[in-house]
């Protein structure tokens, strides 16, 4: 199976480091699978520019995005932009045209493509996300959904898949993703690497999400707090019995 993973200037380090690093050790474990004959990952790292640097400022040299045109998959590592009107400008910017370009090519082309976290905005942005289902990260999702309405977005997911769209939640969740490529070729495989590198099975983001932080950006949600909140009422129990 060979993979794409583009690389982008502002690229999350751990994202970058977690695909590479959870399909790379599947490549190393699959000879311990007993009486199969394991998957292998081709990997390439791949760019629209030839020199990257990360959003911590690792650079990464990259080999050219032509890489990606017979790939069976192309994985994009989530962009670390942690404000949302900072994201929506930078995935819509001349900066990502040939990122855009590339994986609305690759969509057209029917190749595969996966993303976790802000990534899932790049390839919204992209319109290759249209009419299919998504998750992204849980805090992000009104914005999100507010930004792309062709998109169902799903945030209580961790990762989900649509039509050959593979998108996972928050930053970490990065790993979530790449054990679900494995998957895809392996279960026995991806359960032997999430053993050895010790990373839990979650299903869901429902346990991480933080209400007050989705009412910051939800209108809907700001207003049933205010309205269960009432100015000069503290506590659960003045919130109910001041109630309509």
């Amino acid at each position: 199976m060979k993979v794409a993973v583009l690389v982008l200037d502002g690229a999350f380090d751990s994202g970058v480091s977690g695909v590479l690093d959870v399909l790379h050790s599947a490549n190393a474990l699959g000879p311990r699978l007993a009486g199969a004959t394991p998957p292998r990952f081709d990997v390439r790292t791949v760019g629209v520019r030839r020199r990257v640097r990360t959003g911590l400022g690792h650079r990464v040299d990259t080999e050219s995005a032509a890489e990606a045109e017979d790939a069976d998959l192309v994985v994009v590592p989530a962009l670390m932009e942690r404000h949302p009107d900072g994201l929506l400008e930078v995935v819509g910017s001349a900066a990502h045209r040939s990122a855009r370009r590339l994986l609305a090519e690759a969509r057209e082309r029917r190749t595969p493509l996966a993303t976790s976290c802000t990534g899932t905005f790049l390839l919204a942005e992209a319109g290759v996300l249209d009419g299919l289902r998504a998750t992204t990260s849980w805090w992000l999702a009104p914005v999100f959904r507010e930004r792309y309405p062709r998109v169902t977005v799903d945030e209580s997911r961790m990762v989900t898949t649509s039509d050959g769209v593979t998108t996972a939640g928050a930053a970490f969740s990065h790993l979530d993703l790449a054990l679900a490529i494995v998957r895809m070729r392996s279960p026995a495989l991806a359960d032997l690497v999430r053993r050895y590198l010790v990373v839990d099975d979650r299903a869901s983001q429902a346990a991480y999400t933080i209400p007050s932080a989705l009412a910051r950006h939800d209108p809907l949600v700001s207003a049933f707090e205010e309205w269960v909140r009432p100015p000069g009422h503290s506590g659960s129990a003045n919130a109910r019995s001041s109630a309509p």
